[in-house]
């Protein structure tokens, strides 16, 4: 019927973004057209597990979590040609404050879940790119729980 049901929590204060946007371009239509259009059931169960983990991790406070739920079968695989630097960057290893890496929506960008250490992070993320001559530019932001507000 349309009708959109929302829930909200708390984004942890200590749980920053880094963004990595690549200095290159990703048309959504070519990252769309990546897509198969149908998926297997094993690889849309996979998304969803991890998309249920996701919230449960952040409304736990189980951050140790994060990194396999942001793992990703249905969209990553197929645009790892189409943004280079993307496959060194999601094999990034685990480091200290790292808490899970993921292509934001159709790309180029990348995120970062991060509780400590965002420099170096963002500075890895970066490496990624730079070893496929694209430079990038690196934020870090943190979530704001508020949103929109009329004063």
């Amino acid at each position: 019927d349309g009708a959109v049901i929302s829930t909200k929590f708390a984004w942890p204060d200590h749980v920053r973004i880094v963004v990595l946007s690549p200095h290159s371009q990703l048309p959504t239509h070519v990252a769309r057209a990546a897509l198969p259009r149908t998926v297997t059931r094993g690889d849309a169960v996979y998304n969803l597990q991890r998309t249920a983990l996701f919230a449960s991790a952040l409304a736990h406070g189980r951050y140790d979590l994060l990194w396999e739920a942001m793992r990703d079968r249905l969209h990553q695989p197929q645009r790892e040609s189409l943004v280079p630097g993307l496959a060194e960057a999601l094999a990034l290893p685990r480091m200290h404050g790292l808490l899970g890496i993921a292509l934001s929506g159709a790309g180029p960008s990348i995120v970062a879940l991060v509780d400590d250490n965002d420099e170096e992070i963002g500075a890895r993320l970066a490496s990624c790119f730079r070893a496929h001559k694209i430079e990038s530019t690196v934020r870090t932001l943190e979530v704001d729980n508020e949103g929109c507000r009329v004063i």
